[in-house]
């Protein structure tokens, strides 16, 4: 019974929506409570994300509209992330994803389009992505895209290596608002 409860698999992950508490990071100095901030509502020039602004003062520098950083609990392997918006059927937002390893410098990871589909989230004006395409993906193992279109949720998979960070910006954005949820796997 005891090997059962140390194998992962047999853990429930649950996804991290925009507004959810983390429970792993520090309280706020102030007493508040860390929340993800899971939506980007500003497209960024590509300057917001060149070469010499990936250092870790620079991205925490920029707007929060225009930036998603996701903060990977210890011990995290792989996780997935699905895409939600609020625009029209078929409108694109392409993303630019960077990780990081500690305060360092992020490093481009890949570039993934969603496209928004008509699936609603939870009886909401927002909707899945149902199709997700991976363009220039520069990472150590193949990560997966499942992108079953016809109005499914497309979701992202792939192994952290150890990174701890993820920042993510919109250099197309189709839609007021868009979302980004992930899980560990």
């Amino acid at each position: 019974m005891s090997q059962q409860k140390s194998e992962s698999y047999l853990s429930t992950y649950h996804w991290h929506c925009d507004g959810d508490e983390i429970p792993w990071l520090q309280p706020n100095p102030g007493g508040g409570r860390n929340v993800y901030d899971g939506k980007i509502t500003t497209a960024v020039d590509a300057a917001d994300y060149a070469e010499d602004a990936r250092d870790n003062a620079s991205v925490e520098a920029l707007a929060a509209a225009k930036k998603i950083i996701i903060k990977l609990p210890p011990g995290i392997v792989s996780l997935e992330l699905r895409s939600r918006s609020d625009g029209s059927n078929n409108d694109d937002n392409v993303l630019q994803v960077f990780c990081a390893a500690g305060v360092d410098h992020y490093m481009w990871q890949d570039q993934l389009t969603f496209t928004q589909g008509t699936q609603v989230h939870t009886g909401t004006s927002i909707y899945f992505a149902d199709t997700l395409v991976s363009s220039n993906e520069m990472w150590m193992t193949d990560t997966r895209q499942i992108s079953p279109t016809s109005d499914h949720v497309a979701r992202n998979v792939m192994n952290v290596h150890g990174y701890d960070r993820l920042w993510i910006v919109a250099s197309t954005l189709a839609t007021t608002t868009c979302y980004i949820d992930w899980k560990q796997l």
